[in-house]
C-alpha cells in the first residue's frame, strides 16, 4: 500500500479515494482536496510540501544542514 498526503487540516478525516493507472484523487464531501501522480512503489509515501504545516517545512529544511552546508554558505560571503 502506498500512502498519499492531504492538506494537514484534513488529517484524521474520512475521505474517498479515486485512482486509475496514472493519478490518485482524494475527495472530502464531494470536493477534491488532493491530486497526486500515482506511484507504484509499495509501502511508500508521497507528500506535497503544500500539504505540510509550516513547522514541518522548517524541519524539512534543516535536515540537510551539516558542516559542509555551512562551509558552502560561508564561502559565498568570503573567507
Amino acid at each position: 500500500m502506498h500512502q498519499y498526503s492531504v492538506p494537514y487540516i484534513h488529517v484524521g478525516e474520512t475521505v474517498k479515494i479515486v485512482y486509475d493507472y496514472s493519478e490518485v484523487e482524494i475527495f472530502l464531501d464531494m470536493r477534491r482536496i488532493a491530486l497526486h501522480k500515482r506511484n507504484p512503489r509499495r509501502n511508500g509515501y508521497t507528500t506535497k510540501e503544500e500539504h505540510m504545516p509550516e513547522s514541518h517545512l522548517r524541519y524539512k529544511q534543516t535536515k540537510g544542514w551539516d558542516a559542509d552546508y555551512f562551509i558552502f554558505q560561508a564561502s559565498a560571503i568570503g573567507e
